[in-house]
């Protein structure tokens, strides 16, 4: 398969690598970025920080994909990481509640993670059964 944008190919791997790097620094280190801008860091901001790593990390795993070039439509690697994005979502925000650093108002937003992440994997099921 060519590519449909020269040099997209290329481009998607590149952000792909990008993306994971910043998922990992912003879920493990995110004071790093405090550090570097020169921000007092505190653990509201390491919260936030870690919340945009999984959705860095999504959006790797969508870029990957895309990057690839396994799948003729783009449908198939949107769909996979939002999925990603939102199940590493969920999984952090149960893990902030548990940890007593949010409080329990953070399980809304881990039920409209999990309800859209098994949304997605139920298309994409229905999608490969097709």
């Amino acid at each position: 398969m060519s590519d449909p944008v020269p040099g997209f190919r290329a481009l998607a791997l590149i952000s792909a690598v990008l993306c994971f790097a910043l998922a990992a620094l912003w879920l493990f280190v995110p004071w790093l970025f405090a550090w570097l801008w020169g921000l007092d860091y505190s653990y509201a901001m390491g919260l936030v920080g870690r919340r945009s790593g999984a959705l860095f990390l999504g959006l790797g795993v969508m870029f990957a994909l895309l990057g690839g070039g396994r799948t003729a439509s783009p449908q198939r690697p949107v769909f996979a990481g939002f999925m990603v994005a939102c199940f590493a979502l969920a999984g952090q925000g149960v893990g902030e509640w548990i940890g007593g650093h949010a409080g329990p108002g953070i399980l809304l937003a881990v039920l409209v993670e999990l309800a859209l992440a098994l949304a997605f994997l139920g298309a994409l099921r229905s999608r490969a059964r097709a």
